[in-house]
Order: C-alpha cells, then structure tokens, then sequence
C-alpha cells in the first residue's frame, strides 16, 4: 500500500514537472495576453484589458474573429459571438516595472443581442510575470573576426503577400442615423430603421452617418441648404457597396403609416428641392433615408455602431428635443 502511495506521488509530481512554466518578461519587452469569451448569447461584444498601468504601456489589440486596434476587441456575428479566445492585448513592460505577477484583467465594455438589447457573457484575461532586470543573462558580444560582406548584390527575398482579413455580409438594410422607429410608434415596424429629424431653417451643410445593419458606420449622408433649395447627396466608404438607396422627407410621424420607402413619396439625390413647393415651406421635417449595401465588418474604415453607446444615445436625445418642435 505504501509503495501504491508513493508511485502515485511520483506520477503527480512527474505530472507537475511536465507543465512548461510561462516565460518571466524584463523590463522593456513586450507581454501578449489572451482574451477570453464565455457564456454569452450576445450578437455584440466589446473588450477591453485593465491593467496596472504604472506596469504596463499599451501596444495594441488583435483578434482573428472581429476587429482590434488600440481601443480593445470588437466582435459582431448575427448568428451569435462564440464563446472562446477572442483575441488578445499586447502591452510593453515599464522599464521602472517592479518584479513580481500582475494580473491583466478583461472588461466588457459592450455586450448587446441583435436587437440592441443588452446580452450576457463573461470574459477574462490572464497574468504577467515581471523578472528583475538584474537576472536578465548578459548579452555576450561575438570575439570572432567580423564577417567581411561580399561586394556582390546582396540576394533580395520575395516579399511575401499580406494576409487579408475580411468578413463581407450581404444586403444589409442602410438607414440615416436618427431614431427608430420602433421607438416612437411600435406600430409602424419591429425592424430598427431610423429616421432623422432636421432643421432646414438655416443656410449650411449637414452631415449625418450611414449606419448599417445596425452595427456599421459606413458612409454619410449631406444635407445643403441655400435659400429655399435643399439638396441631399451620400456617400459610401471604400469597404462598402451599395445595392439600393432612396429618402424622403416628410413633414411629421403622425404621416407616417409605414416604413416600406416604395409606399411614401420619395425625391432624387442630387436634385434641388424647393421648401417652398415641395415641402409645402415647412422646415422642421424628418429624414428618412433608406437602402441596401454589401459590407466588409473587419474593415477599419467602417466603425462599429451601437445603439446603446454614451455618443448615440447623446445624439438621439438632441434629436428627439427637435422632434418635439415638429
């Protein structure tokens, strides 16, 4: 029996002395971190690491499933974000970093479901360890005779062809960002379409963004105005295609019975419109602008878009007080 006990402390021991420790990082060097997602039923998330910063400078973040950058991890799927390593963060260890394992947290700093509500999920990070600088082997400089470089053109290694990512989603509904909707009058539609309110009573441009799929900023609308003619063009980024667009504007929701563009009267991009006669001199209107577009949702050029961040629902409360003029 003794003998039994003791083969099996061996094998743990055996067992423990197999597992690779990770690598200690010096000041100076760089430290990856894996980023983890789980019980989630979001269509959304977005993540971000904390970290002792008197440790620890920012380098950046990478995913091979969404988008990352310098403002964390981002992650859309309709069908719904899988659970897993979603990415990771790269910091740099302050040269004045004290020895010791600091902990790299993951936050989640959005995490909604394909209708914008919010969703659950858990996430995670891991640790470094800092070694003292004073451990860190000395580099040892070469005492053979330094190698004399051949005259010849020195041989030029292929370049090799960048990896592209991308993730192109198909005929996915554009509308003006405004608000939706749903919104206002459930009744109209359970989709998110957005209207926009607008003030034509003064000379000047409009920008507005072009959001689809409720997800991505792909383009702009612009609204001129110059004395009674008012003009309205758009434009759609270079990681985006569109498949249709079309607007209106109409004087207030109480005339809206619908959503579907073919069923209101529509205007033409580009094509002056009179305030006067085909507004009937009415200046507090509503936007309305709708269509299709094919989108790349790993292209830096379209941002994320969420109808639950600090900056729409600022935005959508401005326009809600102009829409109380109507």
């Amino acid at each position: 029996m003794k003998k039994f006990v003791l083969f099996l402390m061996m094998a743990v021991l055996a067992l423990c002395v197999a597992v690779p420790a990770l690598a200690d990082v010096y000041p100076g060097e760089e430290a990856t971190v894996s980023l983890h997602l789980s019980n989630t039923n979001a269509a959304y998330v977005s993540v971000k690491a904390s970290y002792d910063t008197s440790v620890f400078t920012l380098v950046g973040y990478d995913t091979s499933v969404g988008q990352g950058g310098r403002n964390g991890v981002v992650v859309y799927d309709l069908n719904g974000v899988a659970s897993g390593t979603i990415g990771s963060v790269t910091l740099r260890v302050n040269e004045n970093a004290a020895p010791g394992t600091y902990i790299v947290d993951a936050v989640l700093t959005g995490c909604y479901d394909v209708d914008e509500n919010n969703a659950t999920a858990s996430v995670s990070g891991g640790s470094v360890t800092v070694a003292s600088k004073a451990t860190a082997a000395p580099t040892v400089e070469p005492t053979a005779a330094p190698t004399v470089e051949p005259t010849a053109a020195p041989t030029v290694e292929p370049t090799a062809a960048p990896v592209i990512k991308n993730d192109w989603r198909y005929n996915q509904t554009v509308c003006s960002l405004g608000i939706r909707f749903r919104d206002i009058n459930p009744s109209l539609t359970d989709k998110w379409n957005m209207f926009t309110p607008i003030d034509l009573s003064q000379d000047g441009v409009q920008k507005i963004d072009l959001i689809a799929g409720n997800a991505l900023v792909i383009g702009s609308v612009t609204v001129e105005v110059c004395g009674d003619s008012v003009t309205v063009t758009y434009k759609i980024s270079n990681a985006a295609e569109k498949r249709d667009m079309a607007f209106t504007i109409l004087p207030d929701l109480d005339s809206v019975t619908g959503v579907d563009i073919a069923k209101l009267p529509s205007f033409t991009f580009g094509k002056s419109i009179s305030i006067a006669n085909d507004l009937n001199g009415d200046t507090n209107v509503l936007l309305y602008v709708v269509g299709h577009a094919d989108c790349d949702f790993m292209d830096a050029r379209n941002e994320y878009f969420s109808a639950n961040g600090k900056n729409y629902l600022n935005t959508v409360a401005q326009l809600k007080a102009l829409l109380e003029k109507n």
